[in-house]
């Protein structure tokens, strides 16, 4: 995972960070269904806890400290804080990505009782 580390991204393709960041999500929230599965309300107080400190976290780096989250690049600091902090980061990410693992697991009760 090259985005675990600082000191720049040592990799090929810059623009398959999304790629990186997708499957660390995706193993996150498989091990997250697996408490789903036996225990349904500490699921959901997990993934409402994520959901709200993912959104914090956005909140402070794009309010706060004022890295936006658009393709504006003014200076080389400002652009390694955004990718790194932003773009590369799982935990911004994490509010939307999880939005679609409760709506896919809504949708699976819903199957299942019909």
């Amino acid at each position: 995972m090259a985005n675990w580390g600082k000191g720049g991204v040592a990799y090929c393709f810059g623009v398959t960070w999304y790629l990186q960041v997708d499957f660390q999500l995706f193993v996150g929230c498989t091990l997250l269904m697996m408490i789903y599965f036996k225990k349904r309300r500490l699921f959901i107080g997990i993934m409402g806890v994520l959901i709200v400190c993912s959104s914090v976290y956005n909140f402070y780096t794009t309010y706060i400290i004022k890295w936006h989250n658009y393709a504006e690049v003014s200076t080389a600091d400002h652009s390694f804080a955004v990718n790194y902090y932003i773009h590369r980061n799982p935990c911004s990410r994490f509010a939307s990505y999880a939005v679609g693992v409760i709506v896919g697991v809504l949708y699976m009760e819903y199957i299942s009782m019909h």
